[in-house]
């Protein structure tokens, strides 16, 4: 099942984050200009995806689950998920 969510969490930092509906994927994001990418079926550390210059404003997969899109500040940015 696909969750999407934007809560709030200690220091006031206001994450967003999606899962690939397959279940392999997590993304989240903390406003910090770093988009974590999870590849959950591994035990390896995160990609770090940048963020240069846009405030996302959400996150989510593609149906298929191999691309992540990021919306904000009139941008669409787009990274394929290979593994």
């Amino acid at each position: 099942a696909t969750v999407n969510y934007t809560s709030q969490f200690v220091g006031g930092v206001d994450l967003k984050g999606d899962s690939a509906t397959d279940g392999r994927w997590l993304a989240v994001y903390g406003g910090n200009g770093i988009v974590l990418l999870w590849d959950v079926r591994g035990d390896t550390a995160p990609s770090r995806l940048a963020v240069p210059g846009v405030a996302l404003e959400d996150l989510a997969f593609s149906a298929d689950g191999s691309h992540l899109y990021g919306v904000g500040n009139e941008h669409i940015l787009t990274w394929r998920c290979d593994g």
